[in-house]
């Protein structure tokens, strides 16, 4: 006679934390689809952080915002961010921010330097900063 917590298809006892019966694969639950794990397959609910067999995390952390969701999740359940391609678009971010930043930063070094050749009587440009200046303008074009 098997209890009511038993696999209804091979009697084996239900292990806490699982959907899906761990040694027939039969889902012993009517709470709709878990997490499979990533390791043994076992079907585990989806609020498990880790495995109930074998302890492997059942979450993965956001390259955006560093909050764990659920493998289940198609999204980050912290910022909402797109799990699918996340790392691709937070390189062309990061890239794109360092682009910025280094724009900002030859532009403050032009406004310096021409302040400096200013100041000097330099006016045209000529010199040492004249050359600065050129190089700055090079480097703000790439």
């Amino acid at each position: 006679m098997t209890s009511s917590s038993d696999c209804h298809n091979c009697g084996a006892p239900a292990t806490s934390g699982l959907l899906a019966c761990a040694f027939c694969k039969a889902m012993c639950s009517d709470e709709g689809s878990g997490v499979a794990c990533p390791k043994c397959e076992n079907v585990n609910r989806h609020e498990n952080p880790q495995c109930a067999v074998c302890k492997t995390s059942l979450t993965r952390g956001c390259v955006f915002c560093g909050q764990a969701s659920s493998l289940a999740a198609s999204n980050c359940q912290s910022c909402s961010e797109a799990f699918a391609g996340a790392d691709e678009r937070k390189s062309q971010r990061d890239a794109l921010a360092h682009q910025q930043q280094t724009m900002h930063l030859v532009e403050e070094g032009i406004g310096v330097l021409g302040a400096v050749a200013s100041s000097s009587g330099g006016g045209g440009g000529g010199g040492l900063f004249g050359a600065l200046e050129s190089l700055i303008e090079d480097a703000a074009k790439k």
